[in-house]
């Protein structure tokens, strides 16, 4: 819902603030939590302080170049950079904030900059994936519920 109210926030604000504004909102918040820790000691206010919101703005930015057909790198860098944002972020321990910021955000963006530059592969399972993914998100915690009381029925039926 934090997400949704941010976008209606901006719903009244002229078109060509729209970004600034979310990205001065973002960054605000993240600032207030490192001013003061204390806020984020429980789970309101981590999830309004986080730092992780910074990610958010970076999609954001990522999204506006996007649109605007300034994301479009070179294939070969697009791929490398996101090859190494994903090492960084699932394949190598220690890498501290280049794991939880630049990984993300350098895997997004190569991955987008590939679709940008019109050398992205037509696979339509992922595609029709990709369609059904706000579907399956709400209703994934009903389809865990009803898979985890089929289980636990499951397991009691064999301990008899």
């Amino acid at each position: 819902m934090f997400f949704y109210a941010l976008f209606a926030m901006v719903l009244f604000i002229p078109l060509q603030w729209r970004l600034a504004t979310l990205l001065l909102t973002l960054t605000t918040l993240c600032a207030i939590g490192v001013a003061i820790p204390s806020l984020r000691t429980n789970e309101i206010g981590l999830t309004y302080t986080s730092d992780f919101l910074l990610l958010f703005g970076f999609g954001l930015v990522l999204g506006y170049l996007y649109k605007r057909g300034r994301l479009a790198l070179p294939l070969i860098p697009s791929i490398a950079l996101a090859l190494i944002g994903l090492y960084a972020l699932i394949g190598a321990s220690g890498f501290g904030w280049v794991r939880d910021y630049a990984a993300p955000v350098a895997v997004v963006l190569g991955i987008v900059s590939i679709d940008a530059s019109g050398n992205t592969p037509s696979l339509p399972w992922l595609l029709m994936l990709g369609d059904a993914s706000y579907s399956i998100y709400l209703i994934h915690p009903f389809a865990f519920d009803l898979v985890g009381k089929t289980w636990q029925r499951f397991i009691s039926g064999l301990r008899r």
